[in-house]
């Protein structure tokens, strides 16, 4: 057997015993439900005797199926191409109170920000979580209005509340300083809230606000067709077009047990490449500008603008929209381009610059 046969055997053997099934799907991802309050142990199953990590927590109301609110904990293993995805159900209370999910964040401070998120999208509380502050809605956002739930409709419309300064941390002391920075900078680029607090030189703590511009990509994506959401995550941000539109194509491709043709993946491969060069090219220009090094902003951003010109050339946009769709890709960077006209060449040219 191999290390990830191995482990996978051994995962599956520790976790039967305190779950209500165990399922192998994929080939790399053990499937475990069990119950909600049994989740805190587990996680520290996988933490502790696995190396296991939190990739991420995604929660879904799937109170149609009669299955409630739905938790799925996702924790890759380190070292082999293996997940655990623990799924719980939590119910909706019967009182007037919130309904509560198990905290993880004591294990993996990472979960703090994702159980933060649900308490706003869905109106769960984590139990014991000592951070109940408001995070992607902000303090004009009413009570009681919870965005991923089915029975929020799409064009509802919100009334704009006042519900008072957000609570950042006060660290208190001789000497020590807060500096707020935005959330409006100087550039262009997205808001954010940035709030130092200082002891002359050091910075003993940095909290952000961000999700100024938050445009509720989530619940738009539940009423779009399978297409359209493709063109959708393209412009969730739009120098990671391809990025996250592979992404996006990859999941829904693993559900219908969809593979790609060869030359597909190798395009998006390229694509993805392509994507990448010009990024770091801007954010090495971004750098220089920064660092007072005018000279190497401008060559740098010369060549980043050479990149985005090869990606209109090649995919028909210089943010590389319309390359992928479900099952395969819509340009062919292949042996049709002549040679000026190839990625290889160009990106060539471009790095003996």
């Amino acid at each position: 057997m191999t290390t990830a046969e191995l482990r996978l055997q051994r995962l599956r053997g520790e976790l039967a015993s305190r779950a209500e099934s165990v399922e192998l799907m994929n080939a790399n991802e053990v499937h475990v439900e069990v119950d909600a309050e049994d989740i805190p142990d587990l996680c520290r199953i996988v933490r502790d005797d696995f190396k296991g990590r939190l990739a991420m927590i995604a929660c879904s109301d799937e109170r149609k199926l009669n299955n409630g609110f739905v938790f799925r904990y996702v924790l890759d293993l380190e070292g082999v191409d293996l997940f655990a995805v623990l799924t719980a159900r939590v119910d909706e209370a019967g009182t007037s109170s919130a309904p509560a999910f198990p905290r993880v964040a004591q294990l993996f401070p990472t979960a703090t920000l994702y159980e933060r998120e649900v308490k706003d999208m869905f109106g769960l509380v984590a139990v014991g979580s000592p951070d109940l502050r408001p995070l992607t809605l902000h303090e004009h956002w009413p009570e009681g209005a919870y965005p991923l739930r089915k029975d929020f409709a799409l064009r509802a419309k919100q009334p704009r509340v006042d519900r008072g300064p957000y609570a950042f941390l006060q660290v208190e002391g001789e000497g020590v300083s807060e500096i707020p920075v935005g959330p409006i900078h100087a550039g262009v680029i997205e808001p954010g809230h940035f709030r130092f607090s200082i002891l002359g030189e050091q910075i003993l703590n940095l909290e952000t606000r961000l999700f100024y511009t938050h445009r509720g990509v989530e619940k738009l994506a539940e009423n779009l067709t399978l297409d359209q959401t493709v063109m959708l995550s393209e412009r969730i941000s739009g120098d990671e077009a391809v990025a996250n539109s592979t992404a996006f194509c990859q999941a829904v491709e693993k559900l219908a047990w969809v593979a790609p043709p060869k030359r597909a993946l190798q395009t998006r491969a390229v694509c993805a490449e392509m994507e990448r060069i010009y990024n770091h090219l801007g954010t090495l220009a971004g750098l220089s500008t920064d660092a007072g090094f005018a000279y190497g902003a401008s060559r740098l951003q010369l060549l980043k603008e050479r990149m985005m010109r090869l990606n209109e050339e090649v995919a028909g946009s210089r943010l590389l929209f319309g390359v992928n769709r479900l099952g395969g890709v819509r340009v062919d960077i292949g042996p049709s381009l002549d040679s000026s006209r190839r990625p290889s060449g160009r990106c060539s040219a471009i790095s003996r610059r």
